[in-house]
């Protein structure tokens, strides 16, 4: 018998524990920057985070670098204000291996930083900017007030409280606001994205480590053949794969340590891919496993976790990709402690706060990119910032849900948001949202309704660039090396510089 059970709530008054102009949902790394711009623009602003800190992924996700999306290919910034700010505060703080922002905007593909000391100042710029700080608290629902404006609701330790703003600004990453406001969503995307969970391991011997690196062959004939029959496919399938495909021998993704894990499936001390409940699955990711000794000489990060087929708005499937993963997680340390050299005596040092799904909803906006966008990128004269390498300026109709007034979406849930879901561009995106929606609520207008030339005056003022400046020096190019079996971002100095500051 399928009998659905359900109780009935009573109906009951909620208190409003404070009425602010604008309201940020999400204290990660879009909301914090939106909560301060939100501040500077003059508005009184409060930011509400389910967690018991600030940042996001690049804190309690552990994250741990910054792509470097600061240029454009040409060399240009294409970013200002908070987002340099933040990378600025982090190099005094010491917790960088760079002695300059030169030095670390010069440094690579990715800018390394230890997160606990991003968090540090992310808070440190919101209790600056003066935002109203709700930690542990867990947005639940968002009721529309009459004369406009937003009451949302969250519970916490007092229960279920109330906040009230004029304007909004939804970092939840969930596009959790715009959902309860019943905004549309694009096609069914949740279940076609990889979740993934960040591990630091410690007491790693990282000589003994280059040192087999350095002695592994670059090619293993027999992996590909061996991979496709494990997986049951054909070695053409497996090479057409998108996932799959990485992995062939050759590519750069195909790690040095293959006939270790071929030994290890054998033996049965590890799982390439396992079947999860509901249809899910948890793979062995190539996407990070690299040794950051400035973090300390014995330190490697990985991100090697990979959940498929789940929907992560589901609380059943939340739970069985959170187990899943940091399960996975210590049954490959226990993979690197017997077939790895130099990590016989590692240890998970910590994890990130949740395992994360990499996309999931993304809005209907007032506006999108268009395909012509990103084949002849140009800077559009309704941009709100600049984006990706090609320097392609985003719209603000693309961060407000059709239909729904006074609320923007910041970061990957924006229509078309997972292109630009980059940690840096989420920053400069949530920090034009923020001054807009003060704006608004100074004026009260939707954002959408706010004259052009007065909201690029706002924009430009607060520090966000609307046109590259530059360029920075000749012949730029962001440093990629091509290392074999090892994330394009783990700069081969990186070891020489950790024993210099050892």
């Amino acid at each position: 018998m399928n009998t659905k059970l359900s109780v009935t709530e009573l109906a009951r008054e909620i208190p409003i524990v404070s009425e602010v102009d604008v309201a940020v949902v999400g204290g990660g790394t879009a909301g914090v920057m939106a909560a301060v711009g939100a501040s500077r623009e003059g508005a009184r602003t409060a930011v509400m985070e389910r967690f018991g800190n600030v940042g996001g992924m690049i804190n309690m996700g552990l994250m741990g670098h910054f792509g470097n999306r600061f240029f454009n290919s040409q060399g240009q910034f294409i970013m200002g204000g908070p987002p340099v700010e933040l990378l600025r505060r982090v190099i005094a703080s010491g917790a960088t291996p760079y002695a300059s922002l030169e030095e670390a905007l010069a440094a690579g593909d990715c800018i390394f930083y230890r997160h606990e000391h991003a968090g540090r100042e992310c808070l440190r710029l919101l209790e600056e900017a003066r935002v109203e700080i709700w930690l542990h608290a867990c947005f639940s629902r968002a009721l529309p007030v009459n004369g406009g404006g937003y009451d949302l609701l969250f519970e916490c330790k007092g229960g279920r409280q109330a906040l009230r703003a004029r304007q909004v600004v939804d970092c939840s990453g969930e596009a959790d606001v715009a959902c309860s406001l019943g905004a549309p969503m694009q096609d069914e995307k949740t279940r076609k994205y990889s979740w993934g969970l960040l591990f630091e391991m410690g007491w790693v011997d990282l000589e003994r480590y280059q040192a087999f690196l350095a002695a592994c062959p670059r090619s293993c004939p027999e992996w590909t053949p061996w991979l496709a029959k494990h997986l049951g496919m054909t070695v053409a399938e497996m090479t057409k794969d998108l996932y799959w495909g990485e992995w062939v021998d050759g590519k750069n993704r195909a790690w040095p340590f293959r006939p270790q894990i071929m030994k290890a499936v054998a033996a049965g001390d590890f799982d390439l891919v396992r079947q999860l409940p509901e249809g899910g699955m948890i793979r062995y990711g190539w996407d990070g496993f690299w040794p950051e000794p400035w973090h300390g000489a014995d330190t490697v990060t990985a991100n090697v976790c990979m959940v498929t087929g789940l929907d992560p708005h589901d609380v059943r499937h939340v739970s069985i990709a959170e187990a899943a993963a940091r399960k996975y997680a210590f049954e490959f340390l226990q993979f690197c402690r017997k077939y790895l050299p130099g990590f016989e005596k590692a240890v998970i040092r910590t994890m990130g706060a949740q395992t994360v799904a990499r996309g999931g909803r993304e809005i209907v906006g007032e506006d999108r990119l268009q395909a012509e966008d990103r084949s002849r990128p140009a800077i559009r004269e309704d941009a709100i910032c600049l984006a990706t390498r090609d320097m392609l300026g985003l719209p603000l109709g693309m961060f407000a849900p059709r239909g729904v007034p006074n609320l923007l979406v910041a970061g990957r849930c924006a229509d078309q948001g997972y292109a630009v879901r980059a940690s840096v561009q989420c920053m400069a995106a949530g920090y034009s949202c923020g001054i807009l929606a003060a704006l608004a609520a100074k004026k009260g207008l939707t954002p959408m309704r706010l004259d052009l030339a007065e909201r690029r005056a706002a924009l430009e003022k607060h520090g966000v660039l609307l046109q590259p400046r530059g360029p920075v020096r000749e012949n730029f190019k962001i440093h990629q090396p091509d290392l074999p079996g090892i994330p394009r971002h783990d700069a081969d100095d990186g070891f020489e510089r950790a024993k210099k500051l050892s």
